[in-house]
This record gives C-alpha cells, structure tokens and sequence, in this order.
C-alpha cells in the first residue's frame, strides 16, 4: 500500500521495493497531509512528487549512503526525463486531440510514445493487460498530475541553498491554487531564487 493514511499498512509489495524506492514513497506520502499541504489532489500531487524524490536524495546524502545516493540521483534524473517526455507528448497529443478525430488521435499518440524511450517504458508496465485506446486519456491525465512540474521544481531544487526552504516556500501555497497559478508561484520562485544567487 502506498497511501498517507493512519489506516494504511505497508504490504509484502511495498516492502519487496528496493530501498529508494521505498524512501521515496515515504517522503512522498509524508509530505501529504493538511500540516504540510492542503491542495487540489493534482497540484499537490504536482508539488510532493518531485519534492518526495528531493528529499531521497538529501536524506542519502545527509547519512552518507553512497550507493543509494547514486541510485537516488539516477532515478531523480530518470524522473526528469520522465516528466519533459510526458509534457512534450501531451503538447502533441493536444494537438492532435484538436485537428483529427478521437480515434485517429489515440491512434498516432499510442504510435508516437515509443519515442518517448522513459516515458514508454513506465506506460507499458503500469498499462500491462490494458487495452491502450481505452486507458490513454486516463493514463496521460493521471501521469500529468504527477509529473506536469517535477523538472521545473527539481531544476528550483538547484538554485535554492536548502530543499526545506524550497518545502517552506511551497507550503506558503493557498489551498486554492489552480494549475495557471501553480506555474505563476512556480516563475516567482525561479525569480526570487535567481536574484538571491546573485
């Protein structure tokens, strides 16, 4: 199980992980919770997911745990990609959704995602037994609530001297922001952290 709740319990799965992983998770789900976050479930997710994979690799670092720091950056850096794959495939897949039909349009974005190499290995593992046209829609929309900032947040993560100064800042977020005013407190950040480097 994989879900911030008092009820959850840790599964035979969850604990088969490898240890990055589970790291990663439990970050993940800590940071949820009206005490750090109070948000839409997709910006939130937005936000916890990239910070969640940050904080793996501070907490690696910090204990000096050389091998799963490597593994932490590595799949941080894997996660990055993931996410510029997905957002250039949804900016074609928008496309394609407002020139040709739905059909048509399922059928040349399932024929573009084996070019997009990290994000179709994780959309052919998590599809598996699926029927691709009938999940697409889904898959990408829910792929996109995690993913839609993480390379904008994890490159914020590279200008700011400490990740909890990055966490304070994004707890400073109201409980209603919307996606437009995400990518608006997401450019005042790149701002303020530009000018404080300097």
């Amino acid at each position: 199980n994989e879900f911030a709740d008092s009820r959850s319990v840790a599964t035979v799965g969850f604990a088969g992980e490898g240890t990055v992983r589970r790291v990663k998770v439990i970050l993940h789900e800590d940071l949820h919770g009206d005490n750090n976050f109070a948000l839409s479930w997709e910006v939130e997710e937005s936000i916890v997911t990239p910070l969640g994979s940050l904080a793996a690799v501070e907490f690696f670092s910090s204990r000096g745990d050389q091998e799963h720091l490597k593994q932490a950056l590595a799949s941080l850096e894997e996660e990055r990609q993931l996410a510029r794959e997905l957002s250039a495939l949804v900016a074609e897949a928008e496309k394609l959704f407002r020139t040709t039909t739905i059909e048509e349009a399922k059928t040349q974005i399932l024929n573009l995602i084996p070019s997009y190499p990290v994000y179709h290995r994780q959309f052919q593992r998590q599809i598996a037994g699926q029927h691709p046209p009938t999940v697409l829609e889904a898959k990408l929309s829910h792929d996109l609530a995690y993913y839609r900032y993480f390379d904008q947040i994890a490159a914020l993560s590279e200008k700011v001297a400490e990740l909890r100064i990055l966490i304070a800042d994004f707890k400073k977020l109201p409980h209603d922001t919307s996606q437009d005013g995400m990518q608006t407190y997401l450019q005042q950040l790149k701002t303020k952290y530009s000018q404080s480097a300097k």
